[in-house]
């Protein structure tokens, strides 16, 4: 039997028309249901898996994901997409979010990862930003990542250019096995895009390089 935010995650699949499959595993002497996909949908896109659900059901759905007996069994594909709505939609369970969040601070947020998504609902988040792009290890930057893009305050640009040049100098293949690589290329796009964002030019010819060696 489904419980109700997999009937949700089911049922948008169908809408988008994503093929889906359903893993059971036990745990504590109980069947749990796993909903998995594995269609490439873009994390930084604007829209999200969960568009259209009603206000009653994003709720459920982000109470879910912002719960440790429920978020261990999401899929990788369905978290990310709860991190995108996470961003659009984290002010309607901000308490529970944010106790979430932050009972995970001792642990650089490596367990609450994707839910620092959330810190692109409001401006007053940027500092908490700056300061993870220092606290987070590589590979447990996801969510952090997409409250930057989404931001994408003047403070928060040049730290980030500041430190994915630190990250690149250090380790030139810095990235490359983690995703973070791909991020990248995502805000230098955004940044491209705005006039006054003019101290990125270096990482443009960094990528470009590294594109031209792996074509050769």
């Amino acid at each position: 039997m489904m419980d109700e935010p997999n009937d949700i995650i089911l049922r948008q699949l169908e809408r988008n028309g994503i093929d889906s499959e359903i893993d059971t595993e036990s745990f504590d002497n109980r069947k749990i249901l796993t909903v998995r996909f594995y269609d490439e949908l873009d994390f930084y896109a604007d829209r999200c898996l969960f568009d259209g659900c009603s206000m009653e059901e994003t709720r459920r759905l982000l109470e879910a994901f912002c719960s440790a007996s429920y978020y261990m069994f999401f899929s990788w594909q369905v978290c990310c997409e709860l991190s995108k709505l996470l961003a659009k939609d984290g002010q309607l369970i901000e308490r529970k979010v944010e106790d979430f969040i932050f009972s995970d601070q001792a642990n650089h947020f490596r367990g609450t990862s994707l839910h620092l998504s959330y810190f692109a609902t409001d401006l007053k988040w940027e500092a908490w930003c700056l300061k993870c792009l220092d606290l987070c290890d590589e590979d447990f930057r996801d969510g952090l990542f997409l409250a930057c893009y989404h931001l994408n305050t003047p403070d928060i640009y040049s730290s980030l250019v500041k430190h994915f040049s630190e990250w690149i100098e250090k380790d030139p293949d810095w990235g490359n096995g983690t995703g973070e690589r791909l991020a990248l290329e995502r805000f230098l796009k955004k940044w491209d895009e705005t006039p006054e964002y003019t101290m990125h030019a270096h990482l443009n010819d960094i990528q470009s390089e590294s594109a031209k060696r792996k074509s050769t």
